[in-house]
């Protein structure tokens, strides 16, 4: 049904697809984007005469940014599209990431309530700022690490809210940025980054949600990219 998707299916019925998206996979066209986006590759799911919200996102919920792996839902109709849309809009959804990041955390547990915008001076970056949209991210302690003489910690990390770039503008905001973020990360940190991994260190692992149709919470999970696997066998 989908020839050309580079994204495995975690699950599927006749209401919605969850997909495990991989590293380096635009999720949505856009003129920078318009082709070899996961939408092009379902873009089936629409109605090419139809103007809807559905139709025009091809039943795609939510969004991970590109280098971000994991969990993303997709509706197949548009009644199940508004169903899930208004779970995602009362935060009924919950996400669960797990992610690497630079530094050693003293705390089991931080809540970061900090409001998110678009960078005046950067339009590629969001950042903290008081005249932005509430955002809350909540973060666990999984194990603080030491490679190569660098302090890291891998985390759970939940958020409450959607805002674009949360995860990584909260984690950087604390001074515990996410490894391999070419946006985020200073020049030196990205290049140390490097060194011990290739790829943006977050990962969608799970999402929970109310299945419309079927009636009751469903969790779907992302199997850990290879790069957490050896992380965990190794130092969890």
């Amino acid at each position: 049904m989908y020839p050309q998707i580079k994204a495995n299916i975690l699950f599927e019925d006749k209401s919605l697809i969850v997909f495990d998206k991989p590293s380096s996979m635009v999720v949505n066209d856009s003129n920078t984007s318009p082709s070899d986006t996961l939408q092009s590759s379902i873009s089936i799911i629409k109605d090419e005469d139809d103007t809807s919200e559905f139709s025009m996102r091809s039943g795609i919920l939510h969004r991970l940014d590109k280098d971000t792996s994991g969990v993303l839902i997709v509706a197949k109709n548009s009644n199940v599209f508004e169903k899930l849309k208004e779970q995602f809009v009362k935060r009924q959804v919950k996400k669960h990431y797990i992610g690497l990041n630079f530094g050693h955390l003293d705390d089991q547990e931080i809540v970061i309530d900090a409001p998110i915008k678009r960078d005046p001076r950067n339009r590629m970056r969001m950042c903290v700022h008081s005249d932005g949209k509430n955002a809350i991210t909540k973060i666990i302690l999984k194990k603080n690490i030491i490679i190569d003489d660098q302090h890291l910690c891998l985390t759970d990390i939940y958020p409450h809210t959607g805002r674009t770039h949360q995860i990584r503008v909260h984690t950087s905001s604390f001074n515990h940025p996410i490894l391999g973020d070419k946006i985020y990360l200073t020049k030196a940190q990205y290049s140390l980054s490097q060194t011990i991994v290739s790829r943006l260190m977050l990962h969608a692992l799970d999402i929970t949600f109310y299945h419309p149709d079927l009636e009751k919470n469903m969790t779907v999970t992302a199997p850990l990219p290879k790069e957490f696997e050896e992380m965990y066998s190794k130092y969890h």
